[in-house]
């Protein structure tokens, strides 16, 4: 599902938090011909977390015609993760920190439920040390009433996950 221009604009203005020196803001992805509404205000890079069957048919090409970069996340929530899973989850959260250093603007989106979405970002929070209320504060701050459906289960993962970033950049 996409959104119109305005939608977008009032979403990614409303749906934002700072984290080290970015932005991060989420919500579903804009209709591909409205892209260049994200870029309009200040969006650097999509994060797309849908995997290539969810994906929108010239997305891609869309993006890039916006002037947008693009960083493609194919996630699944699944318990226990496998181990390639799992470092290959610890490297997009060592990526997105390489990118909010760089005082970027990330636009995350999955699908109209916003959920995977959330537990990256709180995964993130977790990665930078943030405790599991303030995590949980943050992303409440990014979207309320999708945060409210977040299970028990969904908010350990993503703390586990963080945490487990922490400790593969030690080892």
């Amino acid at each position: 599902m996409s959104e119109t221009n305005d939608d977008v604009k009032a979403s990614v203005h409303h749906s934002v938090v700072s984290l080290l020196n970015g932005k991060v803001g989420l919500g579903p992805l804009p209709a591909l011909s409205d892209l260049n509404s994200l870029t309009s205000c200040g969006v650097t890079h999509l994060v797309t977390l849908q995997t290539e069957d969810e994906m929108e048919a010239g997305l891609q090409t869309a993006m890039l015609d916006a002037s947008l970069k693009w960083l493609w996340m194919p996630l699944h929530i699944r318990t226990p993760l496998a181990e390639a899973e799992q470092a290959y989850l610890q490297q997009y959260l060592i990526s997105f920190k390489k990118i909010l250093n760089q005082s970027s603007f990330l636009y995350v989106h999955c699908d109209s439920n916003c959920k995977r979405s959330l537990l990256l970002v709180l995964a993130f929070c977790h990665y930078q040390g943030l405790s599991a209320g303030d995590s949980y504060r943050l992303i409440h701050r990014l979207d309320a009433p999708r945060c409210r459906h977040l299970t028990q289960s969904e908010r350990r993962w993503a703390e586990q996950l963080g945490e487990s970033a922490k400790l593969s950049r030690q080892l």
